[in-house]
């Protein structure tokens, strides 16, 4: 079984691609959702130099990930287990992966984004709808209670609508008609690392707090300190 059913519709081009996904797509162009099916082949365009986020359901981990061309793209598991991060290593024009979790198969169809408004957030809507999580209401995912803010500065352009921690998680939210940047966190040496993280209930969440964030599209740039200053989201 395998990759045989992607490289099936790969043979068939683009449009059956197109076809075979059902896309609902957000006001956002950077942030694409899927309705799952067992039997459809995904078209998931990566952004070189960003790359890409999948997000799966919250009740599903990441067993095993195949790649048509393994060297051609960077796939880590995000740290939750729940979600891929995917990257162009080198050029190819297409490129199927097979995804297995805990609950389900999945089939894509990668390739290079061709355009700036590529999706950097992919994630998925499932039949029937499960009923949110307790605590997942809040605007800041499944954080409760007081969370830290942050002081934003540089480009308004790039800048976040919100950035807040619980201590363990951060929580970014951009404005629908926002481009999504890339995230990059500040280490205690003053280097940058990727911030890495996946999309929840419309929040995008690390896995870690930084004291300095850094957001990036092209060459604008701005920034986001970490305060003391404590925000009750429930309040008010």
């Amino acid at each position: 079984m395998m990759l045989r059913n992607v490289m099936a519709s790969m043979a068939a081009g683009a449009i059956v691609l197109l076809c075979g996904a059902a896309a609902a797509s957000s006001e956002n162009p950077h942030v694409l959702t899927l309705e799952y099916g067992p039997d459809r082949v995904y078209p998931v365009e990566v952004l070189a130099g960003i790359g890409t986020l999948i997000s799966f359901s919250p009740d599903e981990e990441v067993r095993t990930v195949k790649l048509s061309a393994p060297d051609s793209y960077r796939v880590t598991v995000t740290p939750d287990g729940t979600g891929l991060s995917v990257r162009e290593a080198r050029p190819v024009e297409r490129v199927a992966m097979s995804v297995d979790t805990s609950e389900r198969h999945y089939d894509f169809a990668l390739s290079a984004a061709t355009t700036t408004a590529a999706p950097y957030l992919v994630g998925f809507q499932y039949a029937p709808v499960a009923a949110p999580l307790e605590g997942q209401s809040g605007e800041a995912g499944t954080a409760d209670g007081p969370v830290t803010s942050y002081r934003l500065s540089g480009k308004r352009s790039v800048r976040p609508q919100s950035v807040t921690d619980d201590g363990k998680h951060t929580y970014i939210i951009w404005n629908n008609d926002q481009s999504l940047s890339a995230v990059f966190g500040e280490d205690s040496s003053g280097g940058e690392q990727t911030a890495d993280g996946y999309m929840r209930n419309g929040v995008y969440t690390i896995d870690r707090v930084y004291n300095r964030l850094i957001f990036r599209v092209d060459r604008a740039e701005a920034r986001a300190q970490r305060i003391t200053e404590k925000v009750d989201r429930n309040a008010g």
